[in-house]
């Protein structure tokens, strides 16, 4: 579809939907919003790589904003591949936020290098309070490795802004990639160290059908099998995706994993912190359970 404008709001109505939250919300009820599709970045993980990029106009994206507040939700998990692809069009969403003096507060992906100050800063006054980067990588080869087409100076700026307008930044990660040996991904440990973001996610990578990354596991033989193709054709419960086990297996791509979480987020400095954010009884009983989840798992 090229004119996304010719579809009809979701109709939020139909699910429970002051039941949803996240742990990184200080709001009872979040819904998300999708306000673009398609990504023109070229990540070998990505099963959306290459793909052409359409959006929603910024009258609709408005529009649907303020059918939104409506419903007495006041926060929106903007759930693109990449919001900031267009900036142009990000701020004239910004400017119309503002302009018809709506309130609410949201979040969205975006990448590193489709950003700048002034862009952020913008976002920031229009009620932005978080950004989560895939940052993937703190190590220059497996950037390279990933086509991820970032630097990491790129990164570290993104991030200082981010700091620097008090919007909460999430760095997101991963795990068992092309060419990682534990040397990068002691690169990776001691580039979160030093970037200090407020949130990390570190995720297993997972070669999906249909990607370069897949089709290369199978060429090489690190996936044995076309495993995608068996499971489309035989589903199964106990269908485990794989995992790129050039260095390391699933059992060992876990363990350094949790390892991770622990070291970021089990510290007196990262509790105390968020201790200081906690605005509602709710809040701390969800960030209760994720804590004891993680310190458990």
């Amino acid at each position: 579809i090229t004119d996304l404008d010719e579809l009809p709001f979701p109709d939020r109505t139909m699910l429970p939907y002051k039941k949803y939250s996240s742990v990184l919300s200080h709001s009872d009820t979040l819904t998300t919003m999708i306000t673009s599709r398609g990504c023109p970045y070229k990540c070998v993980f990505c099963d959306r790589m290459g793909k052409r990029f359409r959006a929603f106009s910024p009258e609709y994206v408005l529009a649907e904003i303020e059918s939104i507040l409506t419903l007495g939700i006041k926060e929106i998990f903007i759930h693109d591949d990449t919001f900031t692809v267009d900036k142009n069009r990000v701020e004239a969403i910004c400017q119309g936020i503002l302009d018809k003096k709506l309130k609410l507060t949201w979040d969205a992906r975006a990448r590193v290098d489709c950003v700048d100050y002034d862009l952020l800063s913008l976002m920031k006054k229009a009620g932005c309070s978080r950004i989560s980067f895939g940052v993937e990588t703190g190590s220059i080869e497996v950037l390279k490795n990933l086509r991820k087409g970032i630097k990491l100076e790129q990164v570290e700026k993104a991030f200082q802004w981010c700091k620097d307008l008090r919007i909460s930044a999430l760095a997101d990660f991963m795990v068992g990639s092309p060419g990682e040996t534990m040397n990068e991904i002691e690169e990776t440990i001691k580039f979160v160290k030093a970037l200090k973001p407020d949130y990390a996610q570190f995720s297993i990578l997972c070669p999906y059908p249909d990607t370069d990354l897949y089709r290369l596991a199978v060429k090489r033989g690190i996936i044995k099998d076309d495993e995608w193709l068996y499971f489309s054709s035989n589903p199964s419960k106990d269908f485990t995706p794989p995992v790129w086990s050039e260095h390391f297996s699933r059992q060992e791509l876990e363990k350094i994993a949790k390892k991770m979480y622990k070291e970021f987020y089990i510290t007196p400095h990262f509790i105390f912190k968020e201790i200081k954010k906690i605005s509602s009884l709710k809040e701390i009983k969800v960030k209760i359970k994720a804590g004891l989840n993680l310190f458990l798992s």
